[in-house]
């Protein structure tokens, strides 16, 4: 995610175009496509669908820190001292980036496999109940 941001600041010349690299850097689609065909070859198949699971995991995973880093970014650029016009680039590059983004989450990820995203949204809903828990006894003791 850093690498990604610098790559923007880096090329000020051209828009925002964070999403293109963490899409090429971060999700193959060909390899999930593979790891899709072969989870249920009989002896291929435990290692596919383990892998599946483990690239849409780390797919959704990184999707979602990117859209929420897009959010607040966006809630925090009025507070930056930059001239209201570049404020205002930024922020509809931002937008397109998100976009991008979560249509790729939903139109790819959520609507191809509707079985492991739920098992992924289950999975960080437990870790986020289990992480403010965590805070609360922290916080007792």
């Amino acid at each position: 995610m850093t690498e990604s941001a610098n790559w923007d600041l880096d090329n000020d010349a051209y828009p925002l175009n964070s999403w293109d690299f963490i899409s090429s850097s971060f999700l193959d689609d060909f390899y999930i496509r593979i790891l899709h065909f072969f989870k249920n070859v009989p002896v291929l198949g435990r290692y596919a669908k383990k892998n599946l699971v483990n690239q849409l995991l780390s797919a959704y995973d990184v999707i979602s820190t990117y859209l929420m880093a897009h959010e607040k970014v966006e809630k925090m650029i009025s507070s930056f001292p930059i001239p209201e016009e570049i404020m205002l680039i930024i922020q509809k590059e931002s937008e397109e980036n998100r976009k991008m983004a979560k249509d790729y989450l939903h139109n790819y990820i959520t609507v191809s496999f509707p079985e492991i995203t739920v098992s992924i949204q289950n999975l960080k809903a437990a870790h986020s109940v289990l992480t403010h828990q965590k805070g609360s006894l922290a916080f007792l003791m």
